[in-house]
């Protein structure tokens, strides 16, 4: 299906920008007990002046740890990808039945817990972590034990529970500027939203936008950067017709960072930018490759 208006606006793939692949690699396997997936033909990557790279598999879709240099750097252009101490611009969260039972299994895992696990105004308890190239990560749950499924579905045994992402936020300097954008680029209905932040269905997740004070201080005592430190993801969505759908956008009034554009592992790809710098791609397969 290549009419725009109608895809189902669902992340098939999100890229991270890392600074070093074997590093975050060892902590994702180590952290949330996944294993490495295949990435692409170490030949073709070296053949083509990419650096290696890998991907986890987090339920329903596949995280990739990109090397910022020369891989992100390039996929991204003229976009800028932001230094590992800028700051953090966006977290990631997993929904658990028990976030203390989950605490207790991270620490002994080795990660050391940037807050939490603590009970938050807006009815979760939560506690987040990052990983070595700062992108952060929340563990969220009901704040008793005898309500169960406030936070959605989840799980008390770590090692068990599947790691799907619940919901990605995304620091923002302008929540009703970065919300009209969202609703106008993706044609979606806003699901929730209040003086400090909006959010929007991406099939099953929730693109959460918040605030950036708001957000400084629930990462707190870690940092937050703002668009102008630069992108640290990319978050993909997988079409038909890339060319189709780059016209649409550029009806909606959306600008294109490049593309529409042949990679050369596969697919045809473009990127445009929210308000707040956020990347965003639609690919689709090259036909034939």
């Amino acid at each position: 299906m290549s009419d725009w208006a109608t895809i189902e606006k669902r992340i098939g793939f999100i890229a991270l920008f890392v600074d070093d692949v074997p590093e975050t690699k060892a902590f994702y396997e180590r952290v949330f007990g996944l294993p490495a997936g295949r990435g692409p033909d170490p030949a073709d990557v070296l053949a083509n002046g990419y650096a290696p790279s890998t991907a986890f598999v987090f339920g329903d879709r596949h995280i990739g740890m990109i090397p910022v240099r020369p891989n992100a750097a390039d996929m991204i252009a003229p976009a800028q990808v932001a230094s590992r101490g800028a700051g953090a611009r966006f977290e990631y969260s997993i929904f658990v039945d028990d976030v203390d039972a989950v605490c207790a299994d991270l620490t002994e895992r080795g990660v050391e817990l940037i807050n939490g696990p603590a009970d938050q105004p807006w009815g979760l308890r939560t506690a987040c972590f990052a990983d070595p190239s700062g992108h952060l990560w929340e563990i969220a749950g009901s704040m008793t034990h005898d309500e169960p499924g406030q936070a959605g579905p989840g799980t008390a045994a770590w090692a068990e529970a599947e790691k799907e992402i619940g919901a990605i936020t995304l620091f923002v300097p302008d929540v009703a500027r970065t919300k009209s954008f969202y609703q106008q680029a993706f044609g979606l209905p806003v699901d929730r939203e209040d003086d400090d932040s909006a959010s929007f269905l991406f099939g099953d997740t929730v693109i959460r936008l918040e605030d950036i004070a708001l957000s400084a201080k629930a990462i707190a005592p870690a940092q937050v950067a703002g668009p102008e430190a630069g992108a640290r993801f990319q978050h993909t969505i997988f079409v038909d017709d890339v060319d189709a759908v780059c016209a649409e956008l550029g009806q909606r009034g959306v600008q294109l960072n490049n593309g529409p554009v042949d990679r050369w592992w596969g697919m045809r790809t473009a990127t445009f930018a929210d308000p707040a710098g956020f990347i965003w791609e639609v690919a689709a397969p090259i036909e034939g490759s």
